[in-house]
């Protein structure tokens, strides 16, 4: 683990479905931890509850974060895919018959 200045763990609340991602962030720097214009937040990591818990224990800087938007409307893939995957599925097809057309030239040409 790490300082506890240097390091924040997050859980996300969403309070429509009732789920929980918890992320560690680490602080970072480009020069030195003395210039402050330098110190940044690295990305969020995903970490288990047992080890958010565990930090949170251990005195480690903890936030609960509540997140209220609303989900994201779902796109029936079956209204999309099919287009894409039959163009797809030719430009395949008509490449391995050229590679294969291909391929039978080189051996006859031997």
């Amino acid at each position: 683990m790490h300082r506890k200045e240097t390091v924040r763990y997050l859980c996300e609340e969403f309070i429509i479905s009732g789920r929980h991602l918890f992320w560690k962030q680490e602080l970072l720097t480009t020069e030195s931890h003395r210039r402050p214009e330098s110190l940044y937040w690295s990305r969020r990591k995903p970490v288990t509850r047992a080890t958010f818990e565990r930090a949170q224990r251990a005195g480690y800087p903890c936030r609960v974060l509540t997140v209220t938007r609303p989900p994201a409307p779902v796109t029936q893939i079956d209204d999309i895919a099919p287009k894409c995957r039959n163009k797809r599925k030719r430009r395949i097809t008509k490449r391995k018959k050229q590679g294969a057309q291909a391929a039978s030239e080189r051996f006859l040409s031997r």
